[in-house]
C-alpha cells in the first residue's frame, strides 16, 4: 500500500463513492434573522478554542467501516488544532496537527515512512503543486477539520430555517436548518491562514460539479445547532469530498488551551518527498494509490 493510503486513511485520488448524505432540510422558510443567529453563532465560535467530537458514518476512506470516531481541539482564532481519528476493528488511532501554513498527519504504523520520520507534512504554500499532485487530499483531510466548517458558515451561509429548542451535551440549543453556498465562502476565505481552507473549497466544487446530478450552484445543507449563549455546539452534514461520509460534530470545552506545536523537524517527511510520482500519475487517470 502506498504511503498516501494511510495518511489518517486517506486515498488522496481515490472515489470511495458518494459521500453519505445529510437529510434534506426541514421544509419552511428561511428567514432573515435565523439566518443572522446562524451567521453570528459561527463569527462567535471563531474567536474561541473548544474541544469537539465527530462521528463520521458511512466513511469509506479508513476501510468498512460503518463508523469512525474523532475527538481533538481546535483554536478557531488561530485556526490551529488537533485530531485524531479512532477507526474501529483495531485500526490504530492516526493523528493531525492543523495550522493556518500546513497540516502533520501520523498514518499509524503500516505506512513505509523513511526511518526515524513518523509524520508527514502538507505545506499549503504551493496550493498549484497541491492542486496537481494530490487532487483530493487537501479536501479530505480538511474535511476533518473543524475551523473549515465553522468558517463556511460564517461566511457562505444563504439560508438558514430555525426548528425547535433542543438539548446537546445538557445545553439548550436551537437547530437551524441551513444552506451554505461553497461559492460565496471561497469568495470570502481570503486571508493567507485561510488558504487550506480555500483549496479544500475549490476541492468540494468540483466535486459537486463531477456529480451525477450535478446542482446548479455547489451548495451544502447543515443542520446546526447554536446555544443561547451564541455558540455553535453541535453541526451535521456531508463534505462534498467522496470518501468522508456524513459528519455528526459537537463543540464544548469552550476556553480550552490547545497544544498543536508541530512535531521534531527530525521526525517529519514532505508529503511530495513521500510519494511525488504515484499521485501525479493518478491525476491523470491513474490508480498509483494501490488497492
Amino acid at each position: 500500500m502506498a504511503v498516501i493510503a494511510a495518511v489518517i486513511g486517506v486515498r488522496a485520488g481515490a472515489g470511495g463513492g458518494s459521500p453519505a448524505a445529510v437529510a434534506a432540510p426541514a421544509s419552511g422558510t428561511g428567514s432573515p434573522q435565523a439566518l443572522s443567529d446562524v451567521r453570528h453563532a459561527a463569527s462567535v465560535t471563531l474567536t474561541q478554542s473548544a474541544t469537539f467530537a465527530m462521528t463520521l458514518a458511512g466513511a469509506t476512506v479508513f476501510g468498512n467501516a460503518s463508523s469512525v470516531s474523532a475527538t481533538g481541539s481546535f483554536d478557531f482564532r488561530e485556526l490551529r488544532g488537533v485530531t485524531s481519528v479512532a477507526p474501529p476493528h483495531g485500526v490504530p488511532e492516526k493523528r493531525a496537527i492543523y495550522g493556518p501554513a500546513a497540516v502533520y498527519t501520523r498514518p499509524g504504523t503500516g505506512a513505509s515512512l523513511p526511518p526515524g520520520r513518523s509524520w508527514i507534512v502538507s505545506h499549503f504554500s504551493d496550493a498549484a503543486e497541491l492542486g496537481r499532485n494530490f487532487p483530493q487530499f487537501v479536501g479530505q483531510v480538511e474535511s476533518l477539520n473543524p475551523g473549515l466548517t465553522v468558517t463556511e458558515l460564517a461566511l457562505g451561509s444563504t439560508s438558514a430555517v430555525a426548528g425547535r429548542s433542543e438539548t446537546v451535551d445538557g445545553l439548550s440549543a436551537t437547530r437551524y436548518d441551513v444552506t451554505v453556498d461553497l461559492r460565496q465562502a471561497l469568495a470570502g476565505a481570503t486571508s493567507p491562514a485561510q488558504l487550506p481552507f480555500s483549496l479544500a473549497l475549490e476541492s468540494g466544487i468540483v466535486q459537486l460539479a463531477g456529480a451525477p446530478t450535478s446542482p446548479a450552484s455547489p451548495v451544502v445543507d447543515m443542520h446546526v445547532w447554536a446555544s443561547h449563549a451564541g455558540q455553535l455546539v453541535r453541526v451535521d452534514f456531508s463534505p462534498p469530498t467522496t470518501g468522508i461520509g456524513a459528519i455528526s460534530m459537537t463543540l464544548s470545552g469552550f476556553g480550552t488551551s490547545v497544544a498543536s506545536d508541530p512535531p521534531p523537524a527530525d521526525q517529519v517527511v514532505d508529503l511530495a518527498l513521500v510519494s511525488p510520482s504515484g499521485e501525479r500519475e493518478n491525476s491523470n487517470g491513474g490508480d498509483a494509490d494501490g488497492g
